[in-house]
């Protein structure tokens, strides 16, 4: 019977992805890479990601005031994470790889 050890690495004390500086566990996004551009490129890859999460949210309370809330902060998530994607990718074309964006 085979053994599998799992190890969990915690994340650095300046983590940049917020859903694993939550809960203490890096998940190897890359978005705090010593190489700036993989580090932007990962970073421009998990924005992207929570972007279509955002914008594909559908777990709407159905008290209308939580509900105004939530709209509320999907709409400031939205603009946050369009924002910053457009931030990174113009770093990323000052570095002359404007469409070098990691897929997964």
């Amino acid at each position: 019977m085979a053994e599998y050890i799992h190890i969990s690495y915690s994340t650095k004390p300046n983590c940049w992805n917020l859903e694993a500086s939550c809960y203490g566990i890096c998940h190897q996004c890359g978005c705090c890479a010593k190489d700036k551009k993989e580090r932007y490129q990962n970073r421009v890859r998990l924005m992207e990601q929570e972007l279509t999460e955002r914008e594909g949210f559908s777990l709407w309370d159905d008290d209308t005031e939580l509900r105004k809330i939530q709209e509320k902060n999907v709409k400031a998530d939205i603009k946050w994470f369009k924002r910053r994607i457009m931030y990174y990718k113009k770093k990323l074309s000052e570095m002359g790889l404007a469409n070098d964006v990691q897929e997964e």
